[in-house]
């Protein structure tokens, strides 16, 4: 249960919200607007640079939200570029569609 569970874990970003997708039986849904986003902050913990994932964790303007931290991110160093791109407004909507993460 815990691969299904662990396979079932999506994290996708789009050019004005960032969603997270969890569970197998019972799911979990969180999302903030990006407009909302103040900070991120990257930890990458010494495995995690061998393995190649990391943390997010998000500061948005409001309080408390169902979405603060996104653990286990493969390839953070690609998504924290192209979240900051989203963010900014320098990519194409087309291209954000591939920000999507297919394992975690």
């Amino acid at each position: 249960m815990a691969i299904l569970e662990e396979y079932r874990d999506r994290f996708v970003i789009t050019n004005q919200r960032v969603f997270r997708v969890h569970g197998v039986l019972a799911t979990a849904r969180a999302s903030v607007p990006l407009l909302r986003i103040l900070d991120i902050t990257v930890n990458k913990p010494v495995i995690g640079r061998w393995l190649n994932y990391g943390h997010f964790v998000f500061e948005s303007a409001a309080q408390v939200q169902g979405l603060n931290k996104i653990t286990f991110v493969k390839d953070i160093d690609q998504r924290e570029d192209v979240l900051r791109m989203v963010m900014s407004g320098d990519m194409p909507q087309q291209i954000s569609a591939s920000a999507e993460d297919d394992g975690t």
